[in-house]
């Protein structure tokens, strides 16, 4: 997978092989903390002590707006998933086009999806930072590599961004 800037600054993922693609199509669900508790601290983490007035104002007034724009960065990549993604002929490779001016959506959802995935797994520090497996034998080490790729692409985002 290569990464391009159209003659618009979309953002273009190239050469996308057919793994790559359904790992990249699995950022919504991967992003969604559904009812796991320890995601949706992991995305939402409280201010201070729970029964503080601090975090209930913070429960109140900030957590639902964080939701919001969660959910919309969310959507967003879901309909770009839906209109961008395009199989080269003889389906071979994918390509995947992601608008400038989703770019921060993009990174959002990125963002949101690594952070589910280490707390649904309750990674260690050690493990995100650490090499990854030689192999995939389970789910969890299926995430570790769905973390590694989601945060390739961010840095992919954020370095054309740069230039």
């Amino acid at each position: 997978m290569r990464f391009l800037r159209d003659e618009n600054r979309d953002g273009l993922f190239v050469d996308i092989n057919p793994l790559l693609a359904e790992v990249i199509r699995q950022i919504p669900t991967a992003a969604d903390p559904e009812d796991n508790e320890a995601a949706g601290g992991r995305l939402f983490p409280a201010p201070g002590p729970a029964n503080s007035e601090m975090t209930a104002d913070w429960r109140e007034y900030v957590k639902p707006g964080l939701a919001e724009q969660f959910e919309e960065a969310r959507s967003l990549v879901e309909k770009d998933l839906e209109d961008g993604f395009e199989q080269k002929e003889g389906g071979e490779s994918f390509r995947l086009r992601v608008p400038l001016a989703h770019t921060d959506a993009w990174l959002n959802g990125l963002n949101q999806a690594r952070l589910v995935l280490a707390a649904k797994h309750d990674f260690s520090d050690g493990e995100l930072t650490d090499e990854l497996p030689p192999e995939l034998t389970c789910q969890r080490e299926f995430a570790l590599y769905q973390i590694a790729i989601y945060g390739w692409m961010q840095e992919l985002l954020l370095t054309t961004m740069e230039e």
